[in-house]
């Protein structure tokens, strides 16, 4: 939450600092932790930390389509599993007598 409200900006150990060296040298003691809405007065472990904290967003959204894919592939592997075995449990054999030429059989197993 640090990086992501503006509210939370004077919590950076480079905030106070920052603003009363380059932004306003006659900081009065009392308002040295100011903060404003549009980020001008953020220090840059204010962006860096907003940076970091996208990055880990992102990959966690990444991870959680990872997962979801492979609770796809398992749901999609075992209905492929059931059917291979249906197909090879009821398989259909042919049998021919070598000795007759009109003799052929056909066995079909459910």
């Amino acid at each position: 939450m640090i990086s992501k409200y503006y509210q939370f900006e004077a919590g950076w150990s480079d905030f106070y600092n920052q603003n009363l060296n380059n932004n306003h040298p006659d900081y009065e003691p009392g308002y040295s932790f100011l903060y404003d809405t549009n980020g001008s007065q953020a220090s840059p472990f204010f962006f860096l930390g907003a940076k970091r904290a996208e990055r880990f967003n992102d990959n966690y959204r990444k991870a959680g389509n990872i997962v979801s894919l492979l609770v796809v592939n398992h749901v999609v592997s075992a209905f492929d599993a059931l059917f291979t075995v249906k197909l090879k449990n009821a398989r259909l054999q042919a049998n021919a007598d070598l000795l007759r030429a009109d003799a052929f059989s056909v066995t079909f197993h459910f």
